[in-house]
């Protein structure tokens, strides 16, 4: 799972990069410069948390557990955000966080011991 999580990381860097760049994907609607600027940001640290926490899902740490489904629930909001406002794709973005939050929240002793119980 760590490792699909370093993939979602670092295709999140992608995209926002190729936003930043102009060579993002075409948009269903018209958004304005902050908006753009907002999908930039978040992507950057959707990215880099996500690559951080697969980590510590890598490494088996409670703080990677935690991480990642905090993370997992931010994305979500974030992709149903995206969907509605800028691009009705973006509702694909939900897949890997869904998957990490039913894999891990299945496997919470694993990571957390006696605590997850």
């Amino acid at each position: 799972m760590a490792w699909l999580g370093l993939f979602q990381g670092f295709l999140r860097l992608v995209l926002a990069f190729s936003v930043a760049s102009g060579f993002g994907p075409g948009l269903d609607r018209p958004v304005s410069s902050g908006t753009m600027d907002l999908v930039l940001i978040m992507f950057l640290v959707i990215g880099v948390l996500g690559i951080i926490t697969s980590m510590g899902i890598w490494m088996m740490r409670a703080w990677g557990f935690w991480g990642t489904m905090l993370l997992s629930a931010g994305t979500i909001a974030f992709d149903i955000w995206a969907a509605v406002t800028v691009q009705s794709t973006a509702i694909l973005g939900l897949v890997l966080p869904v998957l990490f939050i039913s894999y891990l929240f299945a496997r919470r002793e694993k990571f957390l011991g006696r605590e997850g119980k």
